[in-house]
């Protein structure tokens, strides 16, 4: 090898070692100027807020019972959920959906002759509320 290319070899390996070292220096302290201390002296402290209207967090059917006999083609459903819940009724004949103004609700629904499974659920206006379900069987029997 010639003496020249050696020494344009030995500069390169120097110049090249020097900008990997500031480039560590560099990059070693932007890490540490970005992060927070682990222990600081301003604690967060969570916080609960507990809501002044007290909701009813169920879903109840005043009337009718469950195992109600009846003769007529038709049954209102009175119960109890949230204040602005939707609440869907379901059954092999009709599906209704209702949102509620207030607590009490007040729904006619058709039945079909026989036993009538009816599904009630209620879906919270509140997100992070559960969803509430009842089942309800109705019999409608013909007076013949």
């Amino acid at each position: 090898m010639k003496k020249e290319t050696v020494i344009a070899v030995c500069l390169g390996i120097i110049f090249g070692v020097a900008v990997a070292i500031g480039l560590l220096v560099k990059t070693r302290d932007g890490q540490f100027q970005g992060n927070k201390p682990l222990n600081s002296a301003a604690q967060v402290t969570p916080t609960v807020i507990v809501s002044k209207t007290a909701l009813p967090q169920n879903l109840q059917i005043v009337q009718p019972e469950t195992g109600t006999i009846t003769s007529t083609k038709s049954i209102t459903i009175k119960g109890k959920t949230s204040k602005n819940a939707v609440v869907v009724i379901q059954s092999p004949i009709k599906n209704m959906v209702v949102r509620t103004d207030k607590e009490d609700f007040s729904i006619d629904f058709p039945l079909a002759s026989g036993e009538n499974v009816i599904n009630i659920t209620a879906y919270p206006k509140d997100a992070q509320s559960a969803i509430l379900e009842r089942e309800l069987r109705v019999y409608s029997l013909d007076e013949s």
